[in-house]
């Protein structure tokens, strides 16, 4: 069984999955790792590529799915899956560095869950749209008031936990809120947590799968103050 599984959701990766698999050889040099790749029915040979690759690599294990059915669903499937004690979710477009994995992995020595932040001393957020920059960093930093809780990155999904971890809850959300969720559950099961700083990177191939527009914004921001809205009644209650 490996030490450690790495799960990623994938759609449209074509480009960005091979950098992706050399980077984290490379930071994992010596560790008995296994890549549990979500696949959700992409339209640019992406699962060829992967089916191609897994034949040529045990470690690599690919779950097709019929059609895109939702970030938080696939990061819930890979989850599930995985089979090391350690456990690292991280998106394929190369936005999250997985030299931060090794990081990550420290931090579980006395935390049952560890969080990668842009938002903590030694984190940036170095996209293009600065407007776009601003308005997350803002809105965590909000979120994180209303519901006090204890870590500064409650979007990003840069996430690792112990297995032990999936004992006490369950992954939910079909979206982008499914980060928020976790860590929301987490702390109501009394789990331990931990910070690590990262830069998050600018895609640097592929096309971004969630929607610039600001009506596409809004609806996100409408799911969260929904979501917050609700915890704190739950809190309260």
């Amino acid at each position: 069984m490996p030490v450690l599984s790495l799960v990623v959701p994938v759609y449209n990766e074509r480009e960005t999955l091979p950098v992706l698999l050399t980077r984290c050889a490379q930071a994992l040099a010596g560790v008995d790792y296994e890549l549990v790749v979500v696949e959700d029915a992409s339209t640019d040979g992406t699962r060829s590529w992967l089916r191609e690759r897994a034949r040529l690599s045990p470690w690599l294990r690919v779950i097709e799915r019929p059609a895109r059915l939702g970030l938080g669903s696939a990061v819930a499937e890979g989850v599930a899956a995985a089979c090391g004690e350690q456990i690292v979710c991280l998106d394929a477009d190369l936005s999250m560095p997985p030299e931060t994995i090794p990081i990550l992995r420290r931090a579980l020595e006395t935390a049952d869950v560890a969080v990668g932040s842009r938002f903590m001393a030694g984190g940036a957020d170095r996209r293009s749209n600065r407007g776009r920059a601003w308005g997350v960093r803002w809105g965590n930093r909000l979120i994180q008031r209303l519901l006090r809780l204890p870590v500064t990155d409650l979007t990003g999904g840069f996430l690792a936990l112990r297995r032990s971890v999936l004992h006490r809850i369950t992954l939910r959300g079909l979206g982008a809120e499914y980060a928020l969720l976790f860590i929301i559950d987490a702390r109501r099961a009394g789990c331990t947590f931990a910070e690590a700083p990262y830069v998050f990177a600018e895609r640097a191939a592929g096309r971004a799968k969630v929607s610039g527009s600001w009506q596409a914004w809004l609806r996100y921001a409408g799911t969260l103050g929904r979501l917050v809205w609700r915890e704190r009644c739950a809190a309260a209650s």
